[in-house]
């Protein structure tokens, strides 16, 4: 993730200093589409582990300190959600300071801004849709929520490619981010 965020802010630094906003945009929707399924997918795959043992007993010491089950399952869904988001975040914050570092007017800077912007409401968008799905599959599979993830993302996926009227999350999700750049270009 690391390499993968730090060679996309040289390659938007490089594509800003030429002023070529159409090419910081396309660079930005790739890299963070990429970070969305590496980072996102990975944090959203370990939340969906099936309990063990060790969750026996953090549920047994909830319920010591007073919090019901339900409340601590919250938590983790909730817990998923901002992981998601705060370990992204950085990554669109450092993508947009790099192409606002080379901005060349007013116009463009409040551009950049806008796409940082609509990057944020993306992650966000990213990180409700992470909280929902770990509580559904962890509501309706508790012997196999990773597979439960598995089909509930990739199912409709690889069905929307025979029809393409079927919504998928990862066309939802894409879609979301070609709006939210979109939204700095329309500034710029």
């Amino acid at each position: 993730m690391w390499l993968i965020g730090l060679g996309a802010t040289l390659l938007v630094g490089l594509g800003a200093s030429s002023d070529n906003l159409a090419a910081t945009d396309a660079t930005l929707r790739s890299t963070l589409g990429w970070l969305s399924w590496l980072g996102a997918g990975a944090l959203i795959l370990s939340a969906t582990s099936a309990p063990s043992a060790d969750d026996d007993a953090i549920a047994q010491l909830a319920r010591w300190r007073g919090f019901s089950a339900r409340a601590l399952e919250r938590a983790r869904w909730l817990a998923t959600g901002r992981r998601v988001f705060f370990s992204l975040w950085p990554w669109a914050l450092l993508l947009t300071a790099a192409t606002l570092a080379h901005a060349r007017s007013v116009r463009a800077a409040l551009a950049q801004l806008a796409i940082g912007a609509g990057c944020t409401i993306y992650l966000g968008l990213l990180a409700a849709s992470s909280v929902l799905l770990v509580a559904l599959t962890r509501s309706l599979s508790n012997a196999h929520p990773r597979l439960l993830l598995m089909a509930v993302v990739f199912l409709p996926a690889l069905l929307a490619q025979v029809f393409p009227q079927l919504p998928s999350l990862p066309a939802v999700l894409s879609a979301a981010l070609e709006h939210a750049v979109a939204l700095g270009r329309r500034l710029g």
